[in-house]
């Protein structure tokens, strides 16, 4: 009789812990960036400058080879635009240039940015001369990054401005809706520099 007990007792047991639903957490999985370009249109007319960098030997790393630079001028304003995308590569038996070599898409990546919006700031470091102020938020009114301005005065004679784009940042933290990584945290999804 003890036994039989013990037995109805252990297979409610089991079936307890066997109903239990399981709830894995699924881990962030960075996207392969290839390419960036940053475009940037004076208010007022001229024409429009574009930054770009492309990984044309497919190792993910930054190269100065890759880069294509622009030049900004001191007392304008730019509505600018950074666009990001990532090679897809084709197995060999799928698609070929006319050249036999495997032909690649470029995915867009910033429609999966925007749909992320809240989990995704793009920051941008400080140059001499150059003021940068957020164009686009999130459903929580905090930036994004994607659609930005960009304002030279006087004093502006170029440098170097790295743009980064963080994977969760801590969007509340000190200073991270103006701008300063510095209190962001979060994983680095991309980062490049352009020589203005």
């Amino acid at each position: 009789m003890k036994l039989t007990k013990t037995v109805k007792v252990l297979l409610i047991g089991l079936l307890a812990v066997s109903c239990e639903k399981e709830n894995p957490e699924i881990p962030h999985e960075h996207e392969v960036f290839s390419n960036v370009s940053l475009t940037l249109v004076p208010i007022g007319g001229s024409d429009e400058i574009t930054f770009h960098w492309h990984d044309a030997n497919g190792d993910l790393l930054v190269s100065n080879d890759e880069i294509e630079n622009g030049s900004l001028v001191a007392n304008t304003e730019y509505n600018a635009v950074i666009s990001f995308n990532e090679q897809e590569e084709h197995d060999a038996h799928e698609l070929h240039d006319d050249d036999g070599h495997e032909d690649h898409e470029d995915l867009d990546l910033d429609a999966e940015i925007l749909n992320e919006s809240t989990e995704h700031q793009l920051f941008f470091s400080s140059v001499k001369g150059l003021k940068i102020s957020y164009s686009d938020v999130d459903s929580n009114g905090s930036p994004i990054g994607l659609e930005t301005t960009f304002v030279t005065d006087d004093s502006f004679e170029g440098g170097e401005l790295t743009i980064t784009l963080r994977h969760e940042p801590i969007k509340n933290a000190l200073g991270v809706a103006s701008g300063d990584i510095t209190n962001a945290g979060g994983e680095t999804d991309v980062e490049i520099t352009f020589s203005l």
